[in-house]
């Protein structure tokens, strides 16, 4: 077998060979592991091949729980593997292990299901949302920002900015963005004005780096720190063009959580959620149902200290700093990895969390 490094991989060789794919995840010079992704090459041989995820107990906060790979087997689409088995050392240390199909010819393997800057090429056509470009990542990449409407100068219409992917490896943000994009497309009479950055770390999205606590800085902790991140800079320059052209009333940004953490929820940043953010995490509940976490809406900072303490310029979270600065509901969705509902998460079931976050925004938006 043979494993193929590419710019957008994320893995490290422990001993692959024609029978077992051996892989643990790169930190990529972050402190922090848990994105995944590898293509490699086989002979024909069994039907099966075997996988196995090795130094697992390091990765981020690890417990425990369901976890089910993804993979492509050729050019076929991309699909869940079954539930991966926990299997431990002599001396407690963790492996888990899941099995494929053996491809003809390549295959890939990866934590979810990916998601690059390439898949939203498609949005200009077949959405109402239209692209602009905002400035540039710390290594010079293009960032853009979508939006249903630009706006007037000192318009009324109720705004919401959303970001995704400032943890480069949490995909599950970007499936669910594209269900809200879909679900706000085209924009009808009294829809809110809606602009979304993402990929706010397009240079992790695009070198295959998962992002948490990401050594200098974690750009979802540089958002009152002036030279930690130029993304936050750009992001930043943007958000107050938009509060300048709109009523702004949200702030969304689209996360995922540990690896075995199932379903949604919510964190904020606030010692209390404002009034605002809490009818509109309840409006979600509602539109969700199932799809919730039993710990539906709780506060984050109790993740945020560590990686606050792990960095060269700590500083604000995202949804901290909209809404101390705009006034205004700000808050940070959680969306597994793995399972929505109790059952293994596929491409449409993040598609329609999104369209049902969708629906609590209008409703949001609308209700004042």
């Amino acid at each position: 077998m043979k494993l193929l490094a590419t710019q957008e991989s994320n893995f490290i060789d422990c001993g692959s060979d024609d029978q077992v794919l051996r892989i643990a995840a790169h930190p990529k010079g972050g402190p922090e592991r848990l994105w995944f992704d590898v293509s490699f090459e086989c002979d024909p041989g069994p039907q099966t091949i075997g996988c196995e995820l090795h130094y697992v107990d390091s990765t981020l906060d690890y417990v425990p729980g369901n976890v089910y790979p993804v993979f492509q087997i050729d050019d076929a689409p991309w699909q869940r593997a079954a539930r991966a088995v926990e299997r431990l050392h002599a001396d407690g240390r963790v492996v888990l292990h899941w099995e494929i199909p053996r491809p003809r010819h390549h295959g890939r393997v990866a934590l979810c299901f990916p998601y690059g800057e390439q898949m939203i090429a498609h949005w200009a056509e077949r959405t109402s949302f239209e692209v602009s470009q905002i400035g540039v990542t710390s290594l010079g990449r293009t960032l853009r920002r979508y939006a249903n409407y630009v706006g007037e100068i000192d318009a009324s219409t109720p705004g919401v900015y959303i970001t995704a992917r400032q943890h480069s490896g949490e995909v599950p943000g970007s499936w669910v963005l594209e269900g809200i994009i879909e679900a706000m497309s085209p924009r009808q009479p009294g829809d809110p004005m809606i602009w979304v950055v993402p990929f706010v770390d397009l240079d992790g999205v695009a070198t295959g780096r998962y992002g948490k606590a990401h050594w200098p800085f974690d750009i979802n902790r540089a958002w009152y720190r002036a030279g930690t991140s130029h993304e936050v800079v750009a992001c930043r320059a943007d958000a107050e063009r938009w509060s300048k052209r709109c009523r702004p009333r949200l702030y969304l940004d689209l996360h995922a959580p540990r690896l075995t953490d199932p379903d949604v929820f919510f964190l904020y940043s606030s010692e209390e959620p404002n009034p605002s953010a809490l009818q509109f995490m309840e409006l979600c509940r509602g539109t969700l149902g199932d799809r919730c976490h039993e710990r539906f809406i709780r506060r984050g900072n109790h993740y945020f200290a560590l990686a606050e303490e792990l960095q060269m310029h700590p500083g604000s979270v995202a949804d901290e700093y909209f809404e101390k600065t705009y006034g205004i509901a700000a808050v940070t969705l959680e969306t597994s990895y793995q399972e929505i509902a109790g059952k293994p998460a596929d491409v449409d079931a993040y598609r329609e969390v999104g369209r049902r976050v969708a629906a609590a925004i209008r409703h949001f938006c609308s209700a004042e």
